[in-house]
């Protein structure tokens, strides 16, 4: 009986044990128990083998003691020898370190100490309990072999034991006893040192003392009740595997089941031992027996499991398989072709370290080209007879169309089909290929025998969606059955749940405009409605436009999406009050004049679609909407020749989506674009909102879905955002039987879902023909009055829309187009000669919002006169900072400084300094809402340093707010003059500092900069990031957590139209650590902002305009002299990076592996501290791109791919990002990203490395940017020199020497 770590961790645990092993007694078997160490303390141990210094080694080993003492008395139960035995020599080895014998054989005896002492306490919790046993050393049992060409790492950590049936050592154990304990993962070699048996080695132990002992069975004792056929935490409907033969089980084991490591089968099949999985918490489960035979069965897939941290090598010559020998790689699986091999590189039996890679790279270059590809999956289905279910598999291959796989591989056992993918697709896909299979009958469940209940059944888990009756369910089927009887088939539409759809989805908080598919559904009626419930509407052709003109007021904004429309569609709809969306180059390349000096929308494909059916996944190379972003360079030259401005960006999601979180991933996708095209103000996503397919299936969680846009918005202030919802309903799939038969004698007709309620009228397939995705045209006749929702939920006049005969032939029924962003500006339009407008005209135009709704008493903010600072105040770690526009109502936000202490009375004044720059600084959010001429201080006027610090701060750092609203701000930010200039002296602050974490990767090289020459610091953040946070907890530093929450009525303000975009944030954040420097006592606040960090994004009618300004040096000098001469002497404000580039930066943050699993500088990250890479890191930002490049010269392949969860570098829609920060073809993104040319240094370094040279975008920047470029400019090792220019203080500068 073999138990894991977490059956071994508690007292329950060992309670379960004693009643097992009772159990097993009780039936007349000696027992055997094998156990691990306790959960945890494997990995303490190889971490006490990583400590240098005898201390800290001494500390590791005593808190280990203290787990094992700490449970010890939990049992209640005195120390007993045998284990204060293990304890006193764990202590010695920490004591002695390695230096008594090779580093290897002591981190072998080291980590064995954790199997020794569980097996110790374990022995005596059991005889305490009235179950005697017997402690047995494992050591003097399983004796490992050498093997041919094994290395001294492989002999000692990872050993191996040759067990065969040993009748002697059979009569040996039974004469010590009935029941024994020993412990798995250990032995000994020939030599007599202690070894390890690697990687699932107490699973191994227990098969090799089965063999050894013949045992009736080897029992494995774990959390989980045996094999499933998929990792039930990722298929909650996953199904039990009841009984497998050894080859299905090694299968499943080795392709990537958890629950039993592939290496304990091989011991157990030549004895023709079974094996027992069985759940140690739910022993009475039945879990899953493997054995020599399994009854005859039909063929059937066993399982689909998935293994990550693939890697691929591709090798396209002759003569170059040597290569991968020589390198002790061992290979799994292999494709070939006449002059390819393909081969890939298992992470859990190759112990894959970046220089194996990079020299195999290397060596393989030499005589071949090659790729390494990475992170990758291999998927694997399992089953006996594979070969004759390929008939079966059809939906299940076509699945892979849409992906790129890599490596398809079939073993010649007949057991396994193996596909290559993407590591970043497999958690979604995996689930989707289990449902799959069941239903094409390759999985056959229904096999009682073989598979057993589901994880959900077994476990529970998966949320139960009660059954809601839809209207025409319950309430109005007698209603329906009248009707029923005057004509059929019918169509029968209610207002009612028309409103509520609307209702609903208007809920978003997010969204700042819902747009209606007119396609969906033309009757007048339900067009009234929804305008009257705030909806705006999405036509695709002029009788669309025409038919929504003729029934709603002209103030509803219009929008049409054509696609592939004749020249006569433009000009009909550029004569309407519509606006148009483009999304190919056609109409530009041939008919530019037509749209010259107007502002369109621009539809984009970006490479990527969800869906409930792939003729609607409207994303990626089989996608006919959206201009490929390949074209993209070329359209916006067209747009610029012909005087074209685009103002909104579209993208479609795909139909039926169920995941809220895609929305998201489009909007931050989109946004990444927009970063580019200065002339974006929105984004307009498009996309069906899912719709549940059959009874139980949990509709779309609209909160889940508000609650993902928000945090995305939140990082895009700047832009509006769009949505075309598509079909929305939740109404149960099937309609009732009495309304099914209203067609029965009938030809169907078809059925699409709407966004309305609607029953169709159909025979009894209507549910598999609604999710085809068929609709019915729409119903003519009665319009509905508007009225609210009644309880009762009758049928009365005007509720039912149309009630008529479904005809056939209506023009354009057949229709599959896709809805698209269009866009309705705040009523204004960029001049076509390209000058900007002045802020007194745009804002004298109406804006949106007035545009939608009366405005008429209502502030509009682009129109103010007077931008107020009315007052700041604080008390109890609370302050307050009010502003106000004309003589509205203030805006009041609140900065909470957590556990304040009492102000001492000589920082007081200090302290009404910082608190008055705060209220100044942080004004910058609130002003530019409106950008009046007159700022006016409630105070009274500032000295001329104060002044000209925020016009600089105000002009500067608003620059690219500015530049992308057309306005100008030069000579408009004035800000009253005519104060007295303070006397300030030093304070005698702390010498300790404020390090500012934003979760990417320069705090964290600040961080241990500043901890490397034993500085006090506290790590500091504003706001609820949980990234940051992570961060801030893993430097080990104290940490001051302060939060700001901005004034709701500026959220009120946008609404209104008000003119949004960025601000100068490190500004903001620099005052409220001023402030909580002299409110905490800190002598120096130390940003990590780099040197290029000061360089223009770019340059505007003679003004420079760079994005992350506030971190320049310019306003580092500003503010930190600025502080000297306001508020003390002694207070410091720098950043501690300033003399590095990115680059430099970037090297020495390669160093911090602590960091690796935790940071993220992705600025678009909306699913914070997610397991998986691709929940810190979007892979579509600028921020993703450059730090990936700048990572990558400086850490192995391998690593940097794992960090990502993908290689950006060999996608090819990712072109345009990486282009822009080469500054090729573009300019430098509104990002916080280094220069252009430090990104073309890192992109050379790349391009001569083996590893990289074949990836999509290096081969792209070989071939076609390069030949451009002077090679001489292009040298790394310049960008890794410092600078002498910064702010340092002289007590912080010996940490600049550990940055390097």
């Amino acid at each position: 009986m073999k138990f894991g770590g977490t059956s071994v961790a508690t007292l329950p645990r060992w309670q379960n044990i004693r009643e097992l092993v009772a159990s097993r007694r009780a039936e007349g078997a000696r027992v055997l128990v094998v156990v691990s160490a306790l959960t945890g303390i494997t990995d303490a141990l190889k971490q006490l083998c990583g400590e240098g210094g005898k201390d800290k080694r001494r500390a590791a080993a005593g808190a280990i003691a203290q787990r094992h003492y700490d449970l010890l008395e939990h049992m209640q139960l005195a120390l007993p020898d045998t284990l204060g035995e293990r304890l006193g020599e764990l202590m010695r080895l920490a004591e002695d370190g390695p230096a008594a014998r090779s580093e290897l054989a002591w981190q072998a005896q080291v980590q064995a100490q954790g199997e020794l002492m569980s097996s110790a306490l374990g022995a005596a919790f059991l005889s305490h309990s009235g179950l005697p046993t017997q402690w047995l050393d494992a050591r003097e049992c399983l004796a490992a072999v050498a093997l041919p060409n094994q290395n001294e790492r492989t002999r000692l950590l990872s050993a191996m034991v040759e067990a065969k049936p040993d009748p002697a050592l059979n009569a040996r154990l039974a004469a010590l006893g009935e029941v024994l304990i020993t412990q798995g993962f250990i032995a000994r070699d020939a030599q007599g040192r202690t070894v390890l048996l690697g990687r699932g080695g107490s699973d191994t132990s227990a098969a090799y003392f089965g063999a050894l002992l013949k045992a009736a069975r080897v029992e494995t004792w774990t959390d989980v009740a045996g094999m499933f056929t998929a990792n039930p935490r990722q298929v909650p409907g996953a199904r039990l595997l009841q009984r497998l033969d050894y080859e299905e089980a090694q299968e499943i084991a080795s392709t990537g089941a958890k629950v039993l490591h592939p290496r304990c089968l091989s011991p157990l099949r030549e004895p023709r031992v079974p094996l027992l999985i069985k759940d140690t918490n739910h022993p009475e489960l039945e879990g899953t027996v493997i054995g020599p035979e399994v009854r005859a069965h039909a063929p059937s897939v066993k399982a689909i499991s998935a293994r990550k941290g693939i890697t691929l090598v591709s090798m396209e010559s002759v003569g170059m398989w040597q290569q991968v020998k020589q390198h002790g790689l061992s290979v799994d699986l292999i494709g070939s072709a006449e002059t390819n091999v393909t081969v890939s590189l298992d992470p859990t039996e190759n112990l894959l370290d970046s220089d194996a890679i990079a020299a195999l790279a290397s060596d393989l270059a030499k005589v071949c080209r090659v790729k390494v590809i990475a992170p990758c999956a291999a998927i694997t289905l399992v089953g006996r007879g594979m070969r004759s279910l390929l008939h079966t598999l059809s939906g299940v291959l076509a699945e892979f169309g849409q992906l790129r796989v890599h490596l398809i591989s079939q073993s010649s056992n007949n057991l396994n089909l193996t596909f290559v993918v993407d590591e970043e697709v497999v958690d979604a896909l995996l689930p989707h290929l289990h449902d799959l299979l069941i239903g094409a009958g390759a999985l056959r469940t229904d096999d009682s025998a073989l598979f057993g209940p589901s994880w959900q059944m077994l476990y529970g888990g998966g949320e139960v969606v009660p059954a809601v009756p839809a209207w025409w369910r319950v309430a109005q089927r007698s209603r329906l059955l009248e009707l029923a009887a005057e004509a059929t088939p019918r169509y029968v539409y209610h207002l009612p749940t028309v409103r509520q759809q609307a209702r609903e989805l208007m809920s978003l908080a997010a969204v700042d405009r819902l747009h209606y598919a007119v396609k969906a559904n033309t009757h007048p009626a339900i067009l009234r409605t929804l305008a009257a419930e705030g909806f705006a509407f999405e036509c695709v052709s002029p009788g669309e436009l025409d038919a929504v003109a003729a029934v709603v007021p002209e103030s509803v904004p219009l929008l049409f999406t054509p696609n592939f429309a004749p020249r006569a569609d433009y000009v009909h709809a550029l004569a309407t009050r519509a606006t148009v969306t483009l999304d190919a180059l056609h109409p530009l390349q041939h008919w530019g004049e037509l749209f010259r000096g107007r502002e369109i929308v621009l539809r984009v494909d970006l490479g990527r679609g969800l869906g409930h059916h792939e003729k609607v996944r409207t994303g990626g190379s089989a996608s006919k909407f959206g201009l490929p972003l390949d074209q993209l360079p070329v359209f916006l030259q067209l747009a610029d020749e012909h005087g074209v401005s685009v103002r909104g960006l579209h993208a479609h999601l795909g139909s039926g989506v169920l995941d809220a979180g895609h929305w998201g991933e489009v909007y931050a996708q989109l946004a990444s674009l927009a970063e580019r095209i200065a002339s974006v103000v929105f984004l307009n996503i498009g996309g069906g909102l899912g719709v549940p397919a059959h009874p139980g299936e949990a509709p779309l969680d609209i909160a889940a879905l508000d609650r993902a846009l928000r945090e995305v918005k939140a990082a895009y202030p700047h832009y509006q955002l769009w949505m075309e919802p598509g079909g929305h309903r939740h109404e149960q799939p099937d309609p009732p039987r009495a309304v099914r038969r209203l067609a029965q004698n009938r030809q169907p007709q078809p059925a699409r879902r709407t966004g309305h309620g609607a029953v169709p009228g159909g025979r009894s397939d209507l549910r598999e023909r609604r999710r085809a995705g068929h609709r019915p045209p729409p119903a003519g006749g009665a319009g509905g009055r508007r009225d609210p929702d009644r309880a009762d939920g009758r049928l009365r006049q005007g509720d039912v829309l149309a009630l008529q005969p479904a005809r056939r032939g209506r023009r354009g029924s057949d229709r599959r187009l896709i809805r698209r962003a269009a866009v309705q500006l705040f009523g204004r339009r960029k001049p076509s000669n390209g000058h900007r407008p002045t802020l007194e005209s745009a804002c004298s135009l109406p804006t949106m919002r007035a545009m939608e709704k009366d405005v008429s008493h209502t502030m509009q903010p682009r129109l103010t006169q007077v931008f107020r600072f009315v007052r700041c105040s604080y008390a109890d770690g609370v302050a307050e900072l009010a502003y106000a526009f004309d003589d509205g109502e203030e805006l009041v936000e609140t900065i909470r400084f957590p556990q304040a202490p009492v102000v001492p009375a000589e920082r007081r004044a200090a302290f009404d300094a910082a608190l008055k720059l705060l209220h100044l600084v942080a004004g910058v959010s609130y002003y530019k809402a409106g950008v009046p001429p007159k700022i006016e201080l409630a105070d009274g006027p500032l000295d001329d340093a104060t002044a000209e610090l925020l016009e600089q701060l105000y002009l500067h750092g608003l620059a690219e707010f500015a530049y992308r609203n057309g306005l100008d701000l030069r000579g408009r930010i004035n800000f009253p003059r005519g104060g007295s200039t303070p006397t300030v002296g030093a304070l005698e602050l702390p010498k300790r500092t404020l390090v500012p974490i934003g979760g990417g990767k320069d705090s964290l090289v600040a961080v241990e900069a500043i901890k490397s020459i034993g500085g006090e610091a506290t790590a500091v953040w504003v706001g609820n990031s949980a990234l940051i946070a992570a961060c801030a907890e893993r430097t080990g530093l104290p940490t001051l957590n302060i939060q700001r929450e901005l004034a709701p009525g500026l959220f009120e303000l946008n609404r209104l139209g008000a003119w949004n975009g960025h601000i100068p944030v490190t500004a903001v954040n620099s005052a409220i650590l001023v402030v909580a420097a002299i409110l905490y006592g800190y002598d120096s606040i130390a940003f990590a902002n780099e040197r290029s960090a000061s360089a223009a994004t770019l340059e505007y009618d003679g003004q420079q305009v760079n994005h992350q300004w506030s971190k320049s040096l310019a306003f580092e000098t500003l503010l930190g002299d600025w502080l000297h001469s306001h508020v003390a002497a002694d207070l410091d404000y720098c950043s501690l990076l300033r003399p590095y580039s990115e680059l430099a930066i970037t090297r020495a943050f390669a160093k911090l592996t602590p960091y690796f699993d935790v940071f993220s500088s992705c600025n678009r990250n909306f699913k914070l501290l997610g397991p998986k890479p691709v929940d810190r890191w979007c892979g579509q930002c600028p921020k993703c791109h450059f730090v990936f490049l700048a990572l990558a010269p400086f850490l192995p392949k391998p690593r940097l791919l794992a960090i990502f969860g993908r290689n950006l570098l060999d996608d090819e829609n990712q072109a345009a990002g990486f282009d822009a920060l080469l500054e090729y073809r573009d300019h430098k993104p509104f990002e916080c990203v280094g220069e252009g040319a430090e990104a073309r240094a890192a992109m050379h370094a790349l391009s001569q490395r083996p590893e990289w040279q074949e990836d999509a975008l290096v081969a792209r920047f070989r071939s076609e940017i390069l030949p451009q470029l002077d090679v001489a400019q292009l040298a790394l090792e310049p960008w890794l020199q410092p600078s002498p220019e910064h702010r340092v203080p002289r007590r912080l500068q010996p940490a600049l020497a550990a940055i390097g």
